[in-house]
């Protein structure tokens, strides 16, 4: 009765052996089965991590060529803006003389410019002359102007002639006779001879005669002024 006891209290020993064996063999399946799937999961992660780093990676490669690039662009506009800026610097030094050119054209066309040729005395023989010569560059206006220094040696004569020869061949000939007097003030034995100067091919050269034609040796004061 003992053995049977025995036999039967082994069996169901064996029997709750068995079951907490496959309980727990159930148990561990399910943790292993958990832990592969977390670590499945964790891979997957590392995996999509190392995805993203390769991609910042590239990102940052790609960052870096446009901060180069953006840098070289800087430095080219910088050159352009250089150059710019001396342009404008040369084209201010250009426009100063082309500004100080128009203010002289405009001087000209309004004929406030004039040119001294001559201004001398000279002591006149009878019959006797001299000649200026001279270019001119603009169309303009001639003035010779003779004027006598009365003698103190004689009397004065009521009339002093004096002839004004204007050339420039094959272009111009002008003549033409002053006569001096006494006239009042500015006009004391003072003439002047107005010749206008007109011509479509400039520089042109002139030449002015100024000749004694009275019998009287005299000083004359001969001023030649072109204004233009």
């Amino acid at each position: 009765m003992k053995k049977v006891l025995l036999i039967v209290c082994g069996i169901i020993i064996l029997a709750a052996l068995s079951t907490y064996m496959l309980i727990e063999n159930v148990s561990l399946r399910n943790k292993i089965h958990a832990l592969e799937s977390d670590n499945k999961n964790l891979q997957s992660q590392v995996i999509n991590l190392e995805n993203q780093v390769v991609n910042l990676v590239g990102e940052k490669a790609d960052l870096e060529n446009n901060v180069k690039r953006l840098e070289e662009e800087k430095s080219g506009l910088e050159k352009v803006i250089s150059n710019l800026e001396n342009q404008v610097r040369d084209l201010q030094g250009q426009i100063e003389p082309l500004y100080l050119q128009i203010e002289d054209l405009k001087a000209i066309v309004a004929m406030k410019k004039s040119i001294l040729y001559a201004n001398e005395t000279l002591i006149y023989q009878p019959d006797t002359q001299k000649t200026w010569s001279f270019s001119v560059t603009y169309s303009g206006l001639l003035l010779v102007r003779v004027q006598m220094i009365p003698p103190s040696e004689y009397a004065l004569p009521d009339r002093i002639e004096i002839a004004v020869n204007l050339s420039s061949k094959p272009y111009i000939t002008r003549s033409g006779t002053l006569n001096l007097t006494p006239g009042p003030g500015e006009y004391y034995y003072t003439s002047t001879a107005l010749f206008p100067v007109a011509d479509l091919s400039f520089p042109v050269n002139l030449q002015v005669t100024v000749k004694n034609s009275s019998p009287y040796t005299i000083k004359l004061m001969i001023t030649i002024t072109f204004v233009y």
